[in-house]
C-alpha cells in the first residue's frame, strides 16, 4: 500500500504514462500479488487445522485467491 502511495506521490499523473511509472507500478502489482497469494494460503493451512476458518472463508469469501492455488 505504501509503495503504490509513493508511486503516485512521485510520478503524479505521469503514473500512467512514463515508462519507468509503468515498470515500478508493474513491480508492486506483482509484489503484492504474491504476498496475497502467500498469505492466502498460510491462512487456507490454518483454516485446514481448525484454526481461523472464519478468517479464511471472509478472506476468499468471491473464491478469487483460489484461482492461484
Amino acid at each position: 500500500m505504501f509503495k503504490l502511495y509513493h508511486l503516485v506521490k512521485e510520478y503524479g499523473s505521469g503514473i500512467c504514462s512514463d515508462e519507468e511509472a509503468i515498470s515500478d507500478f508493474t513491480t508492486v502489482t506483482k509484489n503484492f500479488m504474491e504476498t496475497a497469494v502467500a498469505l492466502y494460503h498460510a491462512v487456507r493451512n490454518m483454516a485446514y487445522k481448525g484454526q481461523h476458518q472464519e478468517l479464511f472463508l471472509k478472506l476468499d469469501f468471491n473464491k478469487y485467491f483460489s484461482r492461484y492455488t
